[in-house]
């Protein structure tokens, strides 16, 4: 019997792409209120004890990466309204989002507020 003797390399490329000239990552007010929703839904959810691992505050951009099938900051503009919409959804939801709520707490401001405020 004939052995077949096979060498492979494998070159891995890292191909850099820039931001789309309509995507949210390009308009940096929008980008900003995006990465405020982030961190406003990170800081409810770590106190949540229901949600168990190291890796609690990595786990809204994965819910959107799955959601929208890319970064959130590679969508085009026009997705802006959905993905704030599914943010101010995903917070409302947290437990401490629902308890704020209850009690008649606003759990994030909307981006007319955010632009009010800069």
């Amino acid at each position: 019997m004939n052995d077949v003797i096979i060498n492979a390399k494998f070159i891995l490329i890292k191909i850099i792409m820039g931001l789309q000239l309509n995507s949210i990552g390009n308009d940096l007010i929008k980008k900003s209120y995006i990465k405020y929703l982030i961190d406003t839904y990170n800081e409810l959810i770590s106190s949540d004890d229901s949600i168990k691992g190291f890796h609690k505050r990595s786990l809204i951009w994965k819910i959107l990466k799955q959601k929208f099938k890319n970064h959130p900051y590679l969508l085009p503009v026009k997705e802006f309204n959905n993905i704030v919409s599914y943010i101010h959804k995903e917070i409302d939801l947290t437990k401490e989002g629902k308890m704020k709520k209850e009690t008649g707490e606003v759990n994030y401001k909307t981006f007319k507020e955010y632009l009010d405020n800069i």
